[in-house]
């Protein structure tokens, strides 16, 4: 698709430059930003990559992964080596790994005490996020409420 029929490829919008800029800070494959819909449910609001935004959608679909269980929750939801979650997320699971991703962590984004979505961070090993990324991460998921 491109920009409004100049043949050149659409701008990345803001919140997807959000999840490329997390992406380099925390050293992950690709991250991906879901938000709460005003009808319910999550919606698929910035993806750092194509691969991830597909990944994404299909978790909305299913119902089911790591950013949706981390939204009900309120609560991070790691996932070290995402071979082992077929059980869990059998719908989820076996398209990420398609797509390259190897391990997947959820953490909620909040206002004030209110979850209001989650930032889906996927790598192409397994393994956890190291002490440096588990910091920044909870240094900046809590949205401040706004100045007036």
């Amino acid at each position: 698709m491109d920009r409004l029929g100049s043949g050149r490829p659409p701008l990345p919008s803001r919140r997807d430059q959000r999840a490329d800029r997390s992406v380099d800070v925390l050293d992950v494959a690709a991250a991906g930003l879901m938000l709460a819909a005003p009808e319910g449910g999550l919606r698929v609001m910035a993806s750092s990559n194509e691969a991830i935004h597909v990944v994404e959608l299909v978790e909305v679909q299913a119902d089911e992964g790591p950013c949706l269980d981390c939204y009900r929750t309120g609560e991070p939801v790691t996932t070290a080596d995402l071979a082992a979650e077929d059980d869990r997320w059998p719908r989820f699971a076996p398209v990420a790994r398609h797509a390259g991703f190897r391990s997947v962590h959820a953490v909620p984004m909040r206002v004030r005490q209110s979850v209001i979505g989650a930032l889906n961070l996927f790598n192409d090993v397994p393994g956890v996020l190291d002490d440096v990324a588990r910091q920044v991460i909870d240094n900046t998921v809590t949205i401040p409420p706004r100045q007036s």
